[in-house]
């Protein structure tokens, strides 16, 4: 199994970048500390949607919508007319998912390849131009490898197609704070410019957010092999999306409240590992909470000597590259070469 494992410290200031049903920030309780937590599907989330993922892919990215059909009707709408459209699409809208009753729409999420999406247009087209269709022709519009990216890294599935199912290349852990990240209350108040000096100089509204900060530990592992297989063994396009997918995780972030706080963060230390070994997440090093000293820098010493541990009692010998801005050593554009170059083998 050809792995790259990737893992960043990642400094957070004040903020609710992902928070719960109450407004807080997310968190978990590991060994008796409470931690801020990122969820990994919120890091996907920002991630696949980033400005920088897509023009690094150059819109070989996928769709997720339960709007297919809305799709394929604005497509085809102009020329054959919105009510003859529409009942061509209803059958291709059942391929992608259990079809709403009364709308071109499917009930569920259905994560899609524009190039699948071409397909089902082509085949509506088909539809419409009286041609024979068979059931075959609907079957083969959902396809077990793609050419969107986020699909191959991602994965997606269907409930009741099996066969089409991508598993994911990716493995995301949650991100969680080596160290003790209790929440806290930021209680705040608004001003109303036009209310008369007379009237009284109370706020014209108040109200309180949640709010925490900390040093993240993150992790995930790319298997090499399954994004191959996804990608139809496309070595170039692998290349690109290991490369995208770890500029991605260096250069965005969840942006929830970011705007009242401004926690746009970055990763400060990152390190690649890669190698024929099954993943292992590197919480260990931080299992044991960092609440004392120089939070970044021993985090950086205790996963790197994990690292190390790994390697020497299973026999990984696992290739590395690293970067750390507070050191200045090492460089983001290093790291993906290293990665790139361990996909072209």
């Amino acid at each position: 199994m050809n792995i790259i494992q990737i893992s960043a410290i990642t400094p957070i200031g004040p903020g609710c970048v992902v928070r719960d049903d109450a407004g807080r920030p997310k968190s978990a309780v590991v060994n008796n500390t409470q931690r801020l937590r990122i969820p990994s599907q919120s890091r996907k989330r920002a991630l696949r949607t980033s400005a920088a993922f897509m023009e690094a892919l150059d819109g070989q990215i996928g769709i997720r919508t339960q709007r297919v059909g809305d799709l394929l009707i604005e497509r085809l709408k102009g020329e054959f007319g919105e009510d003859r459209a529409t009942e061509a699409v209803m059958n291709i809208v059942s391929v992608f998912g259990k079809a709403k009753s009364d709308k071109a729409q499917t009930e569920q999420l259905a994560f899609i390849d524009p190039v699948e999406l071409d397909a089902a247009e082509a085949l509506a087209r088909r539809v419409l131009g009286g041609k024979k269709v068979e059931d075959k022709d609907y079957d083969a519009l959902v396809r077990n490898t793609v050419r969107a990216v986020d699909i191959a890294l991602f994965g997606r599935m269907f409930a009741d197609r099996g066969e089409a199912r991508i598993t994911a290349a990716v493995s995301m852990a949650h991100s969680i704070s080596v160290g003790r990240a209790p929440t806290e209350n930021d209680f705040y108040v608004a001003i109303d410019d036009k209310k008369p000096a007379e009237e009284d100089v109370g706020a014209g509204f108040m109200g309180h957010q949640g709010f925490t900060a900390g040093v993240v530990l993150e992790w995930s592992a790319i298997n090499v092999d399954q994004l191959l297989k996804n990608l139809g063994g496309d070595v170039d396009l692998a290349k690109r999306a290991v490369s995208a997918y770890i500029r991605g995780l260096a250069t965005t972030f969840p942006g929830g409240k970011v705007a009242s706080f401004g926690t746009h963060a970055r990763p400060t230390w990152m390190m690649v590992e890669m190698g024929n070994a099954a993943p292992r997440n590197l919480v260990a090093a931080i299992y044991n909470p960092i609440d004392e000293g120089d939070q970044i820098a021993i985090a950086v010493e205790r996963v790197t000597k994990v690292a190390e541990q790994f390697d020497k009692v299973y026999g990984e010998n696992l290739q590395r590259a690293s970067f750390n801005v507070l050191t200045g050593e090492g460089s983001l554009d290093a790291v993906v070469s290293a990665a790139n170059a361990f996909v072209a083998g």
